[in-house]
């Protein structure tokens, strides 16, 4: 007997709005959109399946994952500003002291290496 081809499920196709909406969910939150259509499924479920007591707290999980979000895109920004501060003044300083490592110093800076 021959084996017959297993057949996948056809991708799921979201009208515009809906797409638009996982979209908004997964940049607010840094989630993939597989874990924001996910989550919205869920919430959406449980709305209408009764259990609208959980969507409270399905939109604080939302709220505090997009403030989460923000504040984790905020600090990398900053990180990277002090970071090139900090560059900057160990090359004034070596330049200073006329030190021959402070090319070497600088470079494993970057990665995150002790000077």
């Amino acid at each position: 007997m021959p084996k017959r081809k297993r057949r996948t499920a056809a991708p799921l196709r979201l009208p515009p709005d809906g797409s638009e909406a996982v979209s908004q969910l997964a940049t607010g939150t840094g989630w993939s959109t597989n874990e924001a259509l996910a989550f919205i499924v869920r919430a959406g479920w449980n709305a209408l399946n009764s259990g609208a007591d959980k969507i409270p707290a399905f939109r604080s999980v939302m709220t505090a994952a997009v403030a989460h979000h923000e504040t984790e895109v905020a600090m990398r920004k900053r990180l990277a500003t002090t970071a090139e501060k900090l560059r900057s003044a160990r090359r004034a300083l070596d330049t200073q002291k006329g030190d021959p490592d402070a090319n070497r110093r600088d470079k494993q800076s970057h990665h995150g290496s002790p000077a």
